[in-house]
């Protein structure tokens, strides 16, 4: 239930000063220069005072090197914490158990998988995990303190990594803590593909296409079902999965080349920041991401940036729709996994044109770009040009929208016959950073 007027307010004035007096790191808040809580967004305190306690607050106060990449990560969710309770109106929100609040660019599939007679749950994400490490499949991985990429950790430490994330360092700080996420886990006919999570809806519409891939039996599996007839290969939903340690904070970013994701929850507590790719918006990200400077922080982009929703996730298994080009960032407050699907979808093709056009025209400003910057560009054509064939499915299956869809097809595919030697001509020297 809603706490009344006086409770909300006696609320944000106990944060105050519990915050002030608990955690020595945080004694002179002066310096972030952060507003009072507001009552308007108390749910938000909540899950501030769930940051600041233990596993991921274990390092406010200590000493060794190695844990100060865990206080900056500390630090900087409970700056994003504090900033979004201090916002002065009610943030459209979907919360646990509670009807969505003036949402209008994310859309709410459903709130639990209880109609679903086997749900997904996270024994199916280790069972994929498990499953690319015998077939050799590459996945990205990061380490959360760093936010960097840990493509050298084995799936072995990464498991580890997730078992015990935050728990040694409490007992015994001169540890070396490791925080290591998964970000992208193919389905597994042994593991999450045993589950059939798509809702109907998807599989019927004309207007969406959602990507797939064929399925088919290891000799492994031939093996043991001898006596039972060979299953024939077949196309199945290419769900990819996501699993992440405790603390982890993913900034702003877009996914993609303009496709949608429908994304399903599955364990854990994450509250997630989203931001329409409104023409602000996505000049401000994009501009920003392709300056050759810092990305844009979640603290900057909740000043920046226009119209913010927030999703706040738990045990409830909800599932929504992130339409291409939603710039968004995500807070974990426990150990969680999601799995996301790639969709394309007419309502989605002015934001990929959109997006793709800022990208050429920041390439064509500049003389040559810094190996981040090219890495990125590279990388979304290289997504465009796999997203082009089902692009293509579309148009075969929307006869209304087809000569739309078609003229998008058209102006990828010419972008993309220049853009290797375009890349090309901007490319940094190899030799250095």
């Amino acid at each position: 239930m809603r706490k009344n007027e006086l409770e909300q307010t006696q609320h944000s004035r106990s944060l105050q000063v519990s915050t002030r007096t608990q955690h020595p790191l945080l004694s002179n808040l002066s310096e972030f220069s952060l507003a009072p809580p507001s009552p308007q967004n108390a749910w938000i305190i909540d899950e501030l005072r769930r940051w600041e306690s233990p596993p991921i607050n274990f390092a406010k106060d200590q000493t060794p090197r190695h844990i100060e990449g865990w206080k900056t990560r500390y630090m900087e969710g409970w700056r994003i914490l504090q900033k979004l309770a201090a916002l002065p109106f009610a943030v459209p929100s979907c919360q646990p158990r509670r009807e969505p609040k003036l949402i209008k660019h994310i859309e709410i599939i459903h709130t639990n998988t209880g109609h679903l007679n086997h749900k997904p749950n996270p024994l199916h994400v280790m069972e994929d995990l498990l499953r690319a490490r015998e077939d050799g499949v590459h996945i990205s991985t990061v380490n959360s303190i760093l936010g960097g990429p840990a493509d050298h950790i084995s799936v072995g430490m990464m498991m580890t990594s997730l078992i015990f994330s935050g728990v040694g360092c409490r007992s015994d700080p001169v540890e070396e803590v490791t925080q290591i996420g998964a970000l992208t886990i193919p389905t597994s006919s042994s593991g999450l593909g045993t589950v059939d999570i798509l809702p109907e809806r998807f599989k019927v519409c004309t207007k969406t296409v959602y990507e797939r891939t064929v399925c088919k039996q290891r000799n492994a599996e031939k093996k043991k079902s001898k006596k039972m007839p060979l299953v024939q290969p077949f196309e199945v939903p290419l769900w990819a999965s996501c699993i992440v340690p405790v603390g982890a904070i993913t900034s702003p970013h877009t996914d993609y080349s303009g496709c949608s994701q429908l994304i399903q929850h599955i364990q854990g507590r994450k509250l997630w920041l989203c931001w329409p790719p409104t023409p602000h918006n996505l000049d401000t990200y994009l501009r920003k991401r392709l300056s050759g400077s810092i990305g844009l922080s979640t603290e900057d982009a909740i000043d920046l940036l226009q119209d913010m929703e927030l999703l706040l996730l738990d045990e409830e298994q909800t599932c929504f729709t992130l339409p291409g080009g939603t710039i968004h960032a995500v807070v974990t407050l426990t150990p969680s996994c999601h799995i996301g699907l790639k969709l394309w979808r007419v309502e989605d093709l002015e934001v990929a044109r959109a997006m793709s056009k800022i990208q050429l025209e920041h390439m064509n400003q500049r003389i040559t770009l810094d190996r981040s910057t090219f890495d990125f560009c590279q990388n979304y054509f290289a997504d465009l040009k796999g997203e082009v064939e089902y692009w293509k499915e579309l148009e075969r299956k929307n006869a209304e929208d087809n000569e739309k869809i078609c003229r998008w097809i058209s102006e990828s595919e010419e972008m993309l016959k220049h853009i290797d030697d375009h890349l090309l001509c901007k490319q940094p020297n190899l030799g250095t950073n």
